[in-house]
């Protein structure tokens, strides 16, 4: 986890800490209320210790069309189609869109739901439990994909 410190001597005043602590309490719920609560969930037991579920490589996942599997990749970018129907979020593993090998998808009522925000899990290597799905992208390319509807089907890795 990252933290931020201050150092005292960079806010010797009092009043100039405090002011600063307002503005940015003000400007954080001015423009931020909108926006979930960074909250990533660790990676837990049950995607790798199930053995009915094949662990796989992002890679793969056009091998398994139908079949429920554990993908374990690195979120390399995400993308929030606000002009599509569903308005869904995509979670682009190990190569950035279009040369990504899967998508994760996640519908706008999913996110609200489970609170999520992708950004926590940018540039994370990641768990993800579904079924494996096709889509066509706007490039008429048919690729695999998993949808999510439930937290716990995603899980950052240690």
């Amino acid at each position: 986890m990252q933290k931020i410190y201050f150092s005292s001597t960079i806010f010797s005043s009092t009043i100039f800490s405090s002011t600063l602590l307002l503005f940015f309490s003000s400007f954080s719920s001015l423009y931020c209320s909108n926006l979930p609560p960074l909250k990533p969930i660790i990676a837990h037991d049950a995607p790798l210790g199930d053995p009915k579920i094949p662990t796989i490589a992002p890679k793969q996942a056009k091998d398994y069309m139908g079949k429920k599997v554990a993908v374990e990749g690195l979120i390399v970018n995400t993308f929030y189609a606000d002009f599509a129907d569903g308005q869904p979020t995509f979670l682009n593993l190990d190569q950035p869109f279009p040369k990504n090998p899967m998508s994760i998808v996640i519908f706008e009522t999913d996110v609200k739901k489970m609170s999520f925000n992708s950004l926590a899990y940018q540039n994370k290597r990641v768990v993800i439990t579904g079924i494996v799905e096709s889509y066509t992208d706007e490039y008429k390319i048919t690729r695999p994909q998993i949808k999510i509807t439930d937290i716990s089907q995603i899980a950052i890795k240690n």
